[in-house]
């Protein structure tokens, strides 16, 4: 009797072992997985992207050695297009898609099996992917913007309608106001789900029915427009409505149309006239499809932006604003009609990496008066981006915004090392009670910001920074013993984040702003060990790679140029 009893509490020993190995076991997960460094994107336009996951687990010495991929357009996994079989190593990156081809505009579905060192099973999650458009033509939509269908070619310069008995030369004159394009439209049916792929040259800002779509700005990134230009997707599912719609576009200059003042080496080229493209790609709930696209049909205005330049800064007149512009019930009989024109060369490839965004907004700490009429913010951070003020003055009345790096004794601002750079933003009133204005087609580097008018009466009610970067993840996290080693890590991290606009910056606050190789490389270790870079240093290189010289191999010093 005594054995038996024995042998029971063994067994029952031995099932409690077990069980505590399959709840540590069930700590095992497979999480962040990604396609092409993103959860869940919706942009891929590649043929082959590459999956990754992270392997968690409590207990120890626990590793992967096999996987599986399933890959199929339906969330299910059933009917699939890829089965990568059981592979038996420990990879659990840069593994490529090798199933059948990828489809544009199409989301798929996957999930990884892993085998630990046990040879036990584990399941992911079913997570997806959605592809943009793959190949160049799968674009139907066209190039709109105003006046000629075709422009010269001037690596350095800007255009202007030619006027009779005029030179070549005498067309390249700035015409650097902002740019409205309005497009109205009908869905006749109930919307399943809705995508669109868009680009504006310079910048641009996307409206659908009034509202932002999207939060990106400064967008797209600079490439070198004749070899490549980036454009984004959105889905728009839940924006779009059945019945009429309305598309709406704000361009200005950015990289692309710069003023001739900085028509210099190791500054600015001049690519052409400010010009947006637009694909919206909609399934219907009876699975049938349509396309909506720029071209002839539609509309566009002059901007409220009177000027706007990356190094100068920007000039808002809200007394011309167009109210209500990008909604379908707009009345736009007195807009004129766009010029399909000629494509910028550059070949159309999806912005995979981070989008430029406005990732914080810091208070000021502090307010000067270093003279009549004048007040002085002191943001308390050096950074990238612009500030928003919140005013209340009468109609006409003009607001003006001078963004630096220091201050002087007395408190004013020092601009030298803004150099050449004017770095201001000029604000004309409406008049209608308290108005909100933040520059939309430029971007400072400053810590201070100055601001004047020419009415004693204009009442300010608020003012922030905006903080404007790449939005790469911080990944990285250091504290020592030292404080002033802990500050100097703090600055380091805040200098890089202001020099992520797209591409790594030398400055984020003079006439320069460039992707110098030199500074770039000596801080990418640094980079990489703070962020989450491979998308950003992915875009960059591709960049540097289209500039290769085709016939002496060499590259370029700068990129993009």
């Amino acid at each position: 009797m005594r054995k038996i009893f024995t042998i029971l509490i063994l067994l029952i020993f031995i099932s409690c072992e077990k069980h505590i190995s399959s709840n540590e076991f069930v700590q095992l997960g497979i999480k962040n997985l990604k396609c092409e460094y993103a959860a869940n994107p919706i942009n891929i336009d590649i043929s082959n992207p590459r999956f990754s996951w992270v392997l968690s687990s409590k207990i120890r010495g626990q590793k992967q050695t096999a996987y599986q991929i399933f890959v199929s357009k339906n969330k299910d996994l059933s009917d699939l297009i890829w089965d990568s079989g059981k592979i038996n190593n420990s990879l659990s990156n840069q593994i490529y898609y090798a199933g059948k081809n990828l489809e544009s505009n199409t989301n798929y579905y996957w999930k990884v099996h892993v085998w630990d060192k046990d040879d036990i099973l584990y399941e992911s999650k079913i997570t997806g992917f959605g592809t943009a458009l793959l190949k160049q033509n799968n674009w139907v939509a066209k190039w709109i913007g105003v006046g000629q269908k075709s422009q010269p070619s001037l690596p350095n310069g800007f255009l202007k309608s030619v006027e009779e008995q005029s030179t070549l030369t005498d067309t390249i004159i700035h015409e650097g106001r902002s740019l409205l394009l309005r497009n109205k439209f009908e869905c006749k049916k109930n919307i399943k789900s809705a995508k669109v792929f868009v680009t504006g040259l310079g910048y641009y800002e996307l409206y659908l029915n009034g509202n932002r779509v999207g939060d990106h700005v400064l967008s797209p990134a600079k490439t070198n427009y004749a070899k490549e230009i980036l454009y984004d997707t959105y889905d728009v599912t839940t924006q779009l409505k059945k019945g009429e719609n309305t598309f709406g576009i704000h361009l200005g200059n950015g990289w692309y149309n710069p003023y001739k003042k900085w028509w210099k080496e190791y500054r600015m080229q001049w690519f052409g006239a400010k010009k947006a493209i637009l694909q919206l790609q909609i399934t219907y709930q009876n699975g049938e499809t349509t396309v909506i696209k720029s071209d002839k049909n539609w509309k566009f205005k002059l901007g409220p932006i009177l000027y706007n330049c990356i190094y100068d800064g920007e000039f808002y007149d809200a007394t011309q604003e167009s109210e209500n512009w990008s909604k379908p019930d707009f009345d736009d009989s007195n807009w004129d009609m766009v010029s399909v024109i000629e494509s910028p060369k550059g070949e159309l490839r999806s912005q995979n990496m981070q989008a430029i965004k406005l990732v914080q907004i810091i208070e000021p700490v502090k307010v000067f008066k270093p003279k009549s009429g004048a007040l002085v913010y002191d943001m308390g951070q050096n950074f990238s981006g612009w500030a928003k003020i919140t005013v209340n003055g009468k109609k006409g009345t003009k607001l003006h915004l001078q963004f630096a790096e220091d201050i002087n004794e007395d408190g004013s601002i020092d601009i030298t090392s803004n150099e050449h750079a004017k770095a201001e933003a000029t604000y004309i009133l409406k008049g209608n009670s308290s108005e909100t204005y933040e520059p939309r087609f430029t971007f400072y580097g400053f810590k201070y910001v100055e601001v004047t008018s020419n009415s004693d009466l204009l009442e300010i009610e608020n003012v922030q920074g905006c903080v404007v970067h790449s939005n790469n993840e911080l990944t990285g996290h250091f504290e020592c013993g030292n404080e002033t080693i802990n500050k100097i890590h703090k600055a380091t991290v805040w200098s890089q984040k202001s020099n992520m606009i797209g591409f790594p910056l030398d400055c984020p606050q003079r006439d320069e702003r460039l992707g110098w190789f030199g500074d770039a490389q000596v801080t990418i270790e640094e980079a990489m060990f703070n962020f989450n870079m491979p998308l950003f240093y992915h875009n960059w290189i591709t960049g540097i790679r289209k500039n290769q010289d085709s016939l002496t191999g060499d590259i370029p010093i700068i990129s993009p140029r």
